[in-house]
């Protein structure tokens, strides 16, 4: 992975796992330039503006204002998804699906997420289509959300062990890789991945931290109620 300088930016905020870098690693080694995976809700164009995997993903942690075991829960949730769907990640899809499963993490995860609005700004999609994203994921994975103790840990120890090794294990669940039902994602929702824009950051640094900033004021004005 190369060095990605807004990782020096993130590294003390509070949403910031030690295992982050390798999670950016992972999820870059397991993208294939051209899936055999039939276009999805999760494809779209690729082109000079679209982010690489490890700037996206500090991005959300520098403004997502999550607790740090969201990420860990977002890659549990990945694996979930490519082993009940069969979806290959690739350089077309992978920022969409880093979008749907952190939306799903931080608000399983954690107790006051912020709204699906903001969430979209952050990933440089449209509201109506990450809203759409969600629900695609969440048939994918059949609502499969509760991550037991056991799921975390197991999660923690592969990245771990991939931190220590030139391997990099694939995202998929291993317990879930010969299941024997999968997800028909792409067999009920049609879409016309080409007039899918690349997920490009328009909003600027100032624009997010005003946006969050009001945002936490809020949860901070309901949780004194």
């Amino acid at each position: 992975m190369s060095a990605c300088p807004l990782l020096e930016e993130v590294v003390d905020s509070n949403s910031f796992h030690t295992l982050l870098p390798v999670i950016a690693r992972i999820l870059e080694k397991n993208l294939v330039v051209s899936c055999d995976n039939a276009p999805t809700a999760f494809s779209g164009k690729v082109d000079r503006n679209t982010p690489p995997v490890d700037r996206f993903l500090y991005r959300f942690v520098k403004y997502g204002c999550c607790s740090k075991e969201v990420f860990v829960f977002m890659m549990i949730y990945l694996s979930r998804h490519a082993a009940k769907t069969g979806l290959d990640l690739a350089v077309t899809n992978v920022h969409r699906l880093i979008i749907t499963a952190f939306l799903a993490a931080v608000k399983i995860r954690d107790d006051t997420p912020y709204c699906n609005v903001y969430y979209s700004k952050l990933g440089g999609v449209s509201i109506q289509e990450l809203n759409q994203l969600e629900r695609i994921f969440l048939v994918g994975i059949d609502f499969d959300l509760m991550v037991a103790p056991k799921d975390y840990e197991a999660m923690i120890e592969s990245l771990t062990t991939a931190s220590t090794s030139c391997d990099v294990f694939t995202v998929a669940s291993p317990p879930l890789k010969d299941a024997t039902h999968r997800s028909p994602v792409r067999a009920t929702h049609k879409y016309d991945y080409t007039a899918s824009p690349t997920c490009t950051l328009k909003s600027s640094d100032s624009e997010l931290h005003a946006r969050g900033s009001a945002l936490r004021a809020v949860r901070a004005r309901t949780a004194a109620k």
